[in-house]
């Protein structure tokens, strides 16, 4: 029998029933991972915990319980975990897993907002390859397991691992082994809650059971699969408003010059974003003031906004603009990355993985507006420090700007 548009009304009121019975009024438990750290923040909180974790000895007989629980989660044979050694950023390597003895190594490059560098994942197997290990396992970990850029792996065999299937599993694990140490079973409680934020898998086991027994009734599965198609949908309209109230609030509260050149941020443009095309780069609104720079607002996971320059393109510019802008906004950064003050906005949130409170940001007016202010306030005074630091000279007339540049 066809579904109606009343049978979607029917299983979406209870669905918001079930959730106002299990979720509404959970209180949020003290979470000291989020006071002390930027929950998004890989090498100072994830990889920092993780390596301890990984580390870990057991404190009574001296194994290494967590570190060959890790290994064979993620299908990995041959290494001596006794005589194994863990280490983090050890050659710009996230976590590194040695085996001297066993000429074996296991890199995990740990993402959870960051994009990929070009040949990243290619520097780190070759940099094994010449330290003398002869097989290095690439772990490349992410909050959903998706795979890395051909620009960073090129055809190497990456092995994809997710916070949401395998480190949350893993970490439920790890706690239990901890029994008998109070102080450690609640700090991996706690990052487990923290995980579960990131990766959305935080709600009530109650809850999930009654939501699972509701989509398997009568035709109530078909339904969610429509719906399941509709969100993405919705998540592309959303974010397209997003970028065109950005531009607006920016043209109204700024003089920022505009380019000339068709916009970056299209529809098509967006859904390889949301969808995880493989052919997707980046994309976002960028101003030129100068032949080679750009004041530029993109998307990686989430907004970020600075002053856009290719070190390798234009080196002297490069750095004029560096040195004028040195201590601004955070200050600014050299590296292989065109970005010089960059800044994150205060609500930050992720545009690629949304969790429920990233999604309610979106979806509601008035924080929508309050996001998109907060951009435009942060692009006008950058914009503003440009022009007091008269950097600010036009590219001719028919001069490529508004497309970002690949890496020279």
């Amino acid at each position: 029998m066809p579904c109606t548009i009343n049978d979607f009304r029917l299983l979406l009121a209870e669905a918001g029933r079930l959730y106002e019975k299990h979720e509404t009024g959970r209180p949020k438990p003290f979470n000291v991972f989020s006071v002390l750290r930027s929950t998004h923040d890989e090498v100072n909180l994830h990889s920092r915990f993780l390596h301890a974790l990984l580390s870990y000895r057991n404190p009574h007989a001296a194994t290494r319980d967590n570190l060959e629980d890790f290994l064979c989660a993620v299908g990995i044979d041959g290494l001596d975990e006794d005589h194994a050694i863990v280490e983090r950023e050890r050659d710009n390597v996230d976590i590194l897993i040695r085996d001297p003895r066993a000429k074996q190594s296991v890199v995990i490059e740990n993402k959870i907002w960051a994009a990929d560098q070009p040949e990243q994942l290619l520097r780190y197997a070759e940099d094994q390859l010449k330290a003398g290990y002869k097989k290095a396992h690439l772990l490349y970990l992410t909050l959903d397991g998706h795979e890395p850029e051909e620009h960073s792996k090129g055809d190497l065999d990456v092995r994809c691992i997710s916070y949401r299937d395998d480190i949350r599993p893993w970490l439920e694990r790890c706690q239990k082994r901890a029994f008998d140490e109070p102080e450690l079973r609640e700090s991996i409680a706690q990052y487990r809650h923290l995980v579960g934020q990131l990766t959305g898998t935080n709600m009530s086991k109650a809850y999930l059971t009654e939501l699972r027994d509701l989509c398997l009734k009568e035709e109530n599965l078909v339904l969610v699969h429509d719906l399941t198609s509709a969100i993405t949908e919705a998540r592309i309209l959303l974010l397209e408003k997003l970028w065109h109230e950005i531009e607006d609030r920016i043209k109204k509260t700024t003089d920022l010059p505009d380019s000339g050149e068709p916009t970056d941020i299209t529809r098509g443009r967006i859904r390889r974003f949301v969808t995880f095309k493989r052919n997707y780069k980046w994309h976002g609104l960028y101003f030129p003031f100068s032949p080679g720079a750009k004041l530029g607002i993109e998307v990686d996971h989430h907004i970020f906004f600075g002053v856009n320059c290719w070190q390798a393109s234009d080196p002297d510019e490069y750095n004029k603009i560096r040195h004028q802008l040195e201590g601004f906004a955070g200050g600014a950064k050299n590296n292989k990355w065109p970005w010089l003050c960059w800044k994150p906005t205060d609500l930050n949130p992720n545009l690629r993985h949304p969790n429920r409170e990233h999604l309610e940001l979106l979806a509601n007016e008035q924080t929508r507006a309050e996001y998109v202010e907060e951009l435009a306030c942060g692009v006008g005074k950058i914009w503003e420090e440009i022009k007091n630091k008269g950097l600010v000279s036009l590219p001719e007339a028919g001069c490529p700007v508004n497309a970002r540049q690949e890496v020279a």
